[in-house]
């Protein structure tokens, strides 16, 4: 697996907004962006990891649905219109408890290989 770099998630992002949106997001546009969420300047939808965040960016007055990725300071992706994170409600609640509990039963499973690999 290749490392994601702020250069590739950069460039995932503006592939995906022009695809999604027809918007063509410049390194400005970009970096515009990206300060909207640091300055909590736009909305906050949830968190996907201890790194990911959602959130709905109004960028040329069209609500944008951005994956943001707080340790590298980038966008990950723009998201569809209609991609079910971002319509609120239960679904995402719901979405977020089944990641979670994905996620202890990984840690789980990771732990116990850890600890039955010496036994024979």
């Amino acid at each position: 697996m290749s490392k994601k770099t702020p250069k590739l998630l950069n460039a995932h992002a503006k592939r995906r907004a022009e695809e999604r949106y027809g918007l063509t997001l410049n390194n400005e546009a970009r970096r515009e962006i990206v300060k909207k969420i640091k300055a909590n300047q736009a909305e906050f939808v949830g968190k996907t990891s201890n790194n990911r965040s959602l959130w709905r960016v109004i960028h040329q007055n069209e609500p944008l649905n951005v994956v943001y990725d707080k340790a590298r300071g980038a966008m990950c992706t723009v998201l569809p219109k209609e991609a079910r994170e971002f319509q609120g409600g239960t679904d995402w609640q719901e979405a977020e408890r089944e990641y979670l509990k994905t996620q202890a039963r990984r840690d789980v499973t990771a732990e116990l290989a850890e600890i039955w690999k010496d036994v024979e």
